[in-house]
Formats: structure tokens, sequence, C-alpha cells
């Protein structure tokens, strides 16, 4: 990797967080501003603004470069945890179980493995695709046969019976 560009993988693995946060709880804003809340939605989105200009002046004045990734895993952290406690208030949903729990340990006992298991290779596109490879097999086979995610589970029998491997 070439050196001008080492300092802005941790830029990226933090904003990759906080989206991963955000596609998580990402259902509560349809459900939201599809409800009888959407202006309570809409001042909370007012408010996630006002609260991200200010932190990410300081943030960026005290960290650098890693101050604006860290304002944006913070804002949208406390934005969707508000959005899950307005719905578990008003409508009793949580989004959450504890195989959701399994299905984040899985993923990273899988990047760790993948991590600490695969050498790194010289090429990195073939790097890449070896280590996202590897990765993607581990998630799965964890993830489907641990019987995790039930959309998942289902896809890929579907998938085994259209491939004929299985009836």
């Amino acid at each position: 990797y070439k050196p001008q560009y080492r300092s802005g993988k941790y830029v990226m693995l933090v904003i990759a967080i906080a989206y991963v946060v955000d596609m998580a709880t990402g259902l509560n804003y349809d459900i939201l501003v599809n409800s009888k809340l959407w202006k309570l939605h809409f001042y909370i989105s007012v408010g996630l603004v006002a609260f991200f200009l200010p932190v990410t002046y300081l943030f960026v004045r005290w960290f650098s470069m890693m101050g604006s990734a860290y304002a944006i895993l913070l804002s949208l952290t406390i934005y969707n945890l508000v959005r899950c406690v307005l719905l578990w208030w008003k409508y009793k949903f949580q989004p959450f179980s504890v195989k959701t729990l399994l299905i984040l340990a899985s993923g990273l006992g899988a990047y760790l493995a993948t991590h600490f298991i695969v050498p790194p290779l010289d090429n990195m596109i073939l790097d890449g695709l070896v280590k996202c490879s590897c990765f993607t097999v581990l998630f799965a086979v964890a993830v489907i046969g641990g019987k995790l995610s039930e959309d998942l589970s289902e896809l890929y029998h579907s998938l085994l019976i259209i491939l004929r491997i299985k009836k």
C-alpha cells in the first residue's frame, strides 16, 4: 500500500462502522417517517444536524483527520439510539435480539481469523479478493450453520434447490 493512503485507513474503518450502525437500524427511519411520529422524527433529524456540526468542528480540532470520522460515528450512533428508544417507547418495537449479538460476534470472529491467518499478499487486488473470500465463507458458515438469520437460511436452502443439490 502507498504510504500516503495509510493515514486514511482508520478514518475509513471508523466511518464504515458508523454506517454499519446506521444500516442496522435502517428500518427505524421508514417506520418513523410513515407513522404518526413523522414530525417528531423530523425534529430529531434537525437535532442531529445541530449536534453534528459543532461536534465535528471540535473533534477535527482535537483529533485532526480522525475527528471527522469520530464525529460521524458518535452522531449516527446517538441518532439511531434515539430512534430505537422512540420506537420502543411508542410501539414496544425492538429490532435486535440475542441472535443480533451472535451475528456481530460471528462477523468479528471471521474478521479476526481472516486478519491473523491469511498472510498479506503483495498484489493489493489479489490480497483483497483472497481476504474478502475467506471472510465471506467463514461468516456465511457461522450465520447459516448457526441458523442465526431466518432470511439467509431460507435464501441458502432456495439456492440449494435451484442448483438441484437439495429437494
